[in-house]
């Protein structure tokens, strides 16, 4: 029991000073992550260009209820009520890492990482994370396409 509390302490510290170093990298302070909807909101726009992302974390979390009641409208003596909010909570994080995942991927990109460490990343977030915080690599600003110019 102790050597998981050890193995999570140390799981969640490599997650905290990963974030506080690629904050401090981006020229943002490490307090506004403290916040629970601005933070993610600010790391988002200066990681991925649009602050919007930060919304599709929310997503699956939203979409669950609806999802629950639909399905429990189409079977409802299939699952009892302990089941059923088993597979909604499954199906919630189940599309919560699948954010996680392409969000993890487009932070690994503005830092300019290669496709072996962005499938690090995808396994190990939390020690990618440290990696991007504590190596010389520089965070590159993301580009906003504009919508306006054509390809010639």
């Amino acid at each position: 029991m102790n050597l998981i509390k050890i193995i999570i302490f140390i799981v969640f510290s490599c997650y905290v000073i990963g974030v506080a170093k690629i904050l401090e990298k981006m020229d943002e302070d490490f307090n506004v992550i403290l916040f629970p909807l601005y933070g993610p909101y600010v790391f988002c726009k200066k990681a991925y260009g649009n602050g919007l992302w930060s919304l599709l974390m929310l997503a699956p979390f939203i979409i669950m209820f609806p999802n629950g009641y639909l399905y429990f409208q189409a079977n409802p003596s299939h699952l009892t009520n302990f089941q059923l909010i088993f597979v909604i909570v499954a199906y919630a994080i189940l599309q919560e890492i699948v954010v996680w995942a392409v969000l993890t991927v487009k932070l690994c990109k503005t830092f300019g990482k290669g496709i072996k460490f962005k499938i690090f990343a995808l396994f190990f977030s939390p020690f990618a994370l440290l990696i991007m915080g504590i190596d010389n690599s520089r965070y590159i600003k993301p580009l906003k396409k504009d919508k306006h110019l054509k390809k010639q």
